[in-house]
């Protein structure tokens, strides 16, 4: 009898601890991809992508390998924002032409303070940015997808483009702008200096494509 108590009071521990965990985990959209990465013609690279909304948080994660024209492994990128898509945490650990690099970044009303580790060294840079600027690793491209979620198909064509702030983290702040195309308003137009970028969304927000014309780049999901 007494064993037979014994394995019931186990299970019922078992099924609130499984209980538990499950409702630990997070709950709400997820949306997972895998980028092609295409320069001048070739498949260089991909990136795989983990976008969840939760409440009042946005999470992208992504991971990844390039091998052209700049190598690089994505072992970790995290991406966090508000619900206004203000972002609030950065991450990043992979290697940069066989460099090893790692950032940890912090943002807070516009102020970003990064600590990186390049090869062994580490350093601490503090900056002033817009709050809503879009954090850009170079050379990733799955953080596009911040915009493509925040403007979708839903940006009126007017006469001057909205302007933006690009941050490409930990290194300059850029200004850029964004506008769509007249005949389709899910290809979003950026244009960064003489730089145009070509983002193709749908109503969902999702990354579809990105061409960079000039630098003959082309991603795809795959």
């Amino acid at each position: 009898m007494k064993k037979i108590l014994l394995i019931f009071l186990l299970t019922i521990v078992f099924i609130i601890l499984f209980f538990l965990f499950v409702l630990a985990q997070p709950q709400g959209y997820q949306e997972n991809g895998r980028l092609a990465i295409y320069f001048q013609g070739e498949q260089v690279g991909f990136e795989e992508y983990r976008w969840v909304e939760l409440k009042q948080t946005y999470i992208l994660e992504v991971e990844g390998q390039l091998t052209k024209p700049v190598p690089m492994v994505i072992e970790h990128l995290q991406i966090i924002l508000d619900s206004s898509f203000i972002p609030q945490k950065f991450e990043l650990r992979g290697t940069i032409s066989g460099v090893r690099q790692e950032i940890s970044s912090e943002l807070r009303d516009g102020q970003v303070i990064n600590l990186i580790r390049v090869a062994g060294q580490e350093q601490t840079l503090s900056q002033k940015i817009r709050r809503d600027a879009l954090l850009l690793p170079n050379p990733i491209f799955s953080p596009y997808l911040v915009l493509a979620k925040k403007f979708r198909c839903r940006l009126s064509v007017k006469p001057e483009p909205q302007e933006i702030s690009i941050y490409v983290i930990p290194q300059v702040e850029l200004k850029a702008t964004i506008q769509p195309e007249e005949t389709d308003p899910c290809w979003l137009l950026i244009h960064l200096g003489s730089t145009e970028v070509r983002l193709k969304t749908n109503p969902q927000g999702e990354l579809l494509s990105l061409t960079i014309p000039s630098q003959r780049l082309e991603v795809v999901q795959d």
